[in-house]
């Protein structure tokens, strides 16, 4: 699996513990083989929208993104000092978060999709 960990100081800041956008291994694609706590899945066009929208995890917990449609989505977080990532068809993306707050998100190619994770 391809790591973000390459951007250094902003992954750390922002609580990255665990990245992909690659299909999970072991289990096979998808989210499942990345044993998350939560799963957020992309809905494609005309319907745009991520689901479900408002996920609640704990400090010790994980989400993963799961785009299994046919269009490019992205995550992209609406704080300073997070990752943001591209989620291409068929592609995956899992993070954990050190600190609790709400994490609003959005794609960057469908105005219809928003979210937010609430860690507590």
């Amino acid at each position: 699996m391809r790591s973000l960990l390459g951007f250094g100081g902003i992954a750390i800041l922002a609580g990255l513990a665990c990245s992909s956008n690659e299909p999970g291994s072991a289990g096979g694609y998808g989210c499942s083989s990345t044993e998350p706590n939560a799963v957020v899945k992309t809905i494609d066009p005309p319907n745009a929208h991520y689901s479900p929208d408002t996920t609640n995890i704990s400090l010790t917990q994980k989400v993963c993104w799961e785009n299994d449609g046919a269009v490019l989505h992205s995550v992209h977080f609406d704080l300073p000092d997070t990752t943001d990532v591209n989620l291409s068809p068929m592609s995956i993306y899992s993070r954990g978060f050190g600190v609790a707050g709400d994490y609003p998100f959005h794609c960057d190619y469908h105005s219809t999709m928003k979210g937010v994770i609430r860690v507590r």
